[in-house]
């Protein structure tokens, strides 16, 4: 099955990124696999805050936070998505990183910013929560990662060979 991505992402691309994909070279069709599925990274409150507001305004109290552009456009896609995903029957995968009380898990990040130690980083903290408005089903898997690959979890890996997965459409904080 092959598909356009202008086409696909079309109404959640904005002209200029259209513009600079196709500067690029990017667009060209290329095959979905046969059985596809999601993987929902991140989409916690510590990438998007916890409500529409201008970034720098989130980042205040969630660093990390993308601010309006994850209320107002990331989020109403993803809802999209992955209401057309179950109903399609597609296996859907979340990932967050719960945080150790010591910090021990940041490793160097917490030589890279002087918030590193700021609360939303806690385990048991709401910034580690995916956040409610897209959470996962009973039917979903949810893997907690202590690193960033989260398909490099074994639990991850059975996920993808149990539901035989050839194609997978990753979302979120993927940095």
């Amino acid at each position: 099955m092959a598909i356009d991505m202008f086409e696909f992402a079309g109404e959640f691309l904005t002209e200029t990124d259209k513009e600079v994909f196709k500067a690029a070279g990017w667009g060209r069709r290329a095959g979905f696999g046969n059985r596809p599925a999601i993987l929902v990274v991140d989409v916690n409150y510590n990438f998007c805050g916890d409500r529409s507001e201008p970034i720098l305004e989130s980042i205040k109290r969630w660093r990390y936070s993308c601010g309006g552009i994850a209320w107002d456009k990331s989020i109403p896609a993803i809802i999209k998505i992955l209401k057309s995903a179950r109903q399609k029957r597609l296996p859907i995968i979340y990932t967050t990183n719960p945080r150790r009380q010591d910090g021990f898990d940041l490793g160097i990040w917490t030589l890279k910013s002087h918030r590193a130690k700021d609360e939303v980083d806690i385990k048991g903290h709401i910034g580690n929560d995916i956040i409610k408005e897209i959470a996962p089903d009973k039917s979903d898997l949810f893997i907690e990662k202590l690193k960033s690959e989260a398909l490099v979890s074994v639990a991850g890996k059975q996920k993808a060979v149990q539901e035989m997965v050839d194609m997978i459409f990753s979302f979120g904080e993927l940095g």
